[in-house]
This record gives structure tokens, sequence and C-alpha cells, in this order.
């Protein structure tokens, strides 16, 4: 039996209690009532979407600032507070999670597309326990439960606050926390090696890809001094256009239908859609057209197509003109 297993039969034999998210802590809103000219040369730090979304615990530190006027009423984020993002393009993105774990030296208010959680009695967790509870896959498969939508998913309060959690006693929270916390050190170590490591061949990479890719820039096809031939510039407009044409909804399928909820990030592909739309029509694409994300592009969905199909207006098409894919056939290039 392990010290966790000895702390829990000690403390609680009857099993650790387990309630609604509603029943024992509150939810509060982002900032109201800001323009963007809000955010420039703002007076006070704000907590961002990505903020929230890449750290399990708050980094205060960011330089995220917005205007806030004296006397102005906006909700500011405390000690132990738990932030989630709102929306998502996929179920599984909606409400991650960063927990407020030190206090803040200054007023930290919270940007409009995320939404806090205080708990009432603070006293019951720890922020610590808390950033890695509302993490946990289980939890987070509640999670996603709680969030509705067709191309773009919403977090339901109403459903969230069902959501049950474990409120184990103290003890056992700071030794879940300890455990935790040495393999997140571990893993910072290594990734601290790895990373070092990763940005020499980044250099190597980059040294090698600027050397193969720099050309002198020529309006000419051949240099006349030499006759040797050159590279050819063109602009974006003559190599590629935004293809326009539509086909009927009921065309599509699992298969053939892209939106940005199965393009698969970081340039891995697609996957099968768990949406078709059965009305209207779509844009089409065909094999060897490019599609990319248009929501989120740091996410970088991006697929060459190998089949025809539809999609909607929050994919790009990308699709080489005639006059580039006869110049790079007749040039011999390989796309």
């Amino acid at each position: 039996m392990n010290k966790i297993e000895t702390l829990i039969q000690k403390l609680c034999p009857d099993g650790v209690e387990f309630r609604e998210l509603g029943e024992i802590g509150v939810f509060y809103g982002g900032l109201t009532g800001k323009t963007k000219d809000d955010f420039s040369g703002g007076n006070a730090r704000y907590v961002s979407y990505m903020n929230v979304f890449s750290n399990l615990a708050v980094d205060v530190t960011y330089d995220d600032f917005v205007k806030i006027k004296k006397g102005e009423r906006q909700n500011i984020i405390e000690y132990g507070d738990v932030i989630f993002t709102g929306s998502s393009e996929t179920p599984d993105e909606c409400g991650m999670s960063s927990v407020l774990i030190q206090e803040a030296k200054e007023p930290l208010y919270l940007n409009s597309f995320c939404f806090g959680y205080r708990i009432t009695n603070k006293a019951a967790f720890l922020p610590g326990f808390l950033k890695y509870l509302f993490r946990d896959s289980s939890v987070r498969k509640e999670i996603a439960k709680s969030a509705n939508g067709v191309t773009r998913f919403n977090i339901s309060k109403k459903l969230f606050a069902k959501i049950r959690i474990p409120i184990p006693p103290l003890p056992v929270q700071q030794e879940i926390v300890r455990i935790l916390d040495n393999f997140t050190e571990l893993e910072a170590e290594l990734e601290a090696e790895l990373e070092a490591e990763l940005e020499a061949r980044r250099k190597q990479y980059e040294y090698y890809r600027d050397a193969l890719l720099t050309f002198d820039n020529k309006p000419d096809i051949k240099d006349r001094q030499t006759d040797r031939q050159t590279v050819r510039w063109m602009t974006l407009g003559e190599v590629a256009f935004y293809p326009k044409s539509r086909i009927p909804a009921d065309r599509a399928n699992r298969n053939n239908y892209v939106g940005v909820d199965n393009l698969l990030q970081n340039k891995q592909g697609k996957t099968f859609s768990d949406y078709v739309p059965t009305e209207g029509s779509l844009i089409r694409y065909q094999t060897g057209d490019i599609l990319l994300g248009n929501i989120r592009p740091y996410l970088k969905k991006v697929w060459k197509a190998n089949c025809d199909g539809g999609t909607n207006g929050d994919v790009i098409i990308i699709r080489l003109n005639k006059e580039c894919e006869d110049f790079i056939v007749s040039s011999g290039i390989v796309a």
C-alpha cells in the first residue's frame, strides 16, 4: 500500500467525497466593455487565452496589458482561482484550465474569451492540486461533454456546473502535488536538454535551408552576361489562387468533408469528420489543393488534398494556377 492509499484509508475510510462544481464554487466572466484600443498601451496586466491554454499554472509574468480606469468595475482573479477557456474548434480543446497558484502582486484581470471559477471554501483545496485535477484525463472528458456546437464549440455553464470532482483531504492533496511536481521538474530538465539539442539542429537546418533557397532576384529568366539559367521569380498571385466553385452539400461524406475540427495540428493531415452538412452548398476543393485552417493559425492545420470534396468558410483553399503548374511540369520540378 502506497502513502496516498494509506492516507485515504486513514483520513477518509468511507471514500473520497465528490461534489458538483456548482455546489462548491461560483463562476465569473472576463473583461467587459473593452475595445481593441484598450489593449494598446494598457496599465493593468490581464491573463490571455493562450496563457490559460498553454499553462497548468497562470504565468503572471506575461506582458499582456489592458487599460483599466480608476473605479472601473471588473472581475479580478484571486489566488486559487481556476481559469478556463470558453470555446474552441473541437470539444476536446474546450475548457482548458490554468490555476493562479501564487498571490498576485497587482490586480490581475481576465480576457473575455475565458471564464473564472472560484471555490467558496478555499481552505478545502490546494491550488497546486487543482492545477493537476482539471487537466486530468477523466475530468477533461467530463469537461468536453459540457461543450456544445457544430463548427465551433462553446462551454455550457449549466452543464459545466454539474461536473463532479473529488475533494480528498489536504494531506492527500499535498502528497499528490509533491509527486506530480517532482515529475514535472524532471520533465522540465529533460525538455531543457532536448531543447538545447533541438536548437542546435534548428540552427543547422536554417543554415542549409537559407543556403539552398537563397537566389539572385533577377527580373530576367537568364543572366545576360553568363547566359546561365536563373531562378524565375513570381508573385504569390501568379503562383496560386483561391478557388470559389461550389458543390451541393449532399455530395459530401465523412471522408471528403473538411472543417477546422477534423484538420489535424502541425500539418498532420486530417481525420474523418464527425459532422457533415446536408443542406446548402460547400466550397469545392480538388486533389492537389492545399487546405489551411483559418482559425487559430498557430495550430498549423494544413493538408494537401488527396481527393475531391467540399469545405466551409473556416478553411482556406489554395490552388496552383495553370500557368505555374505548366511551368513546373515543363521544368521537371517535382511539387
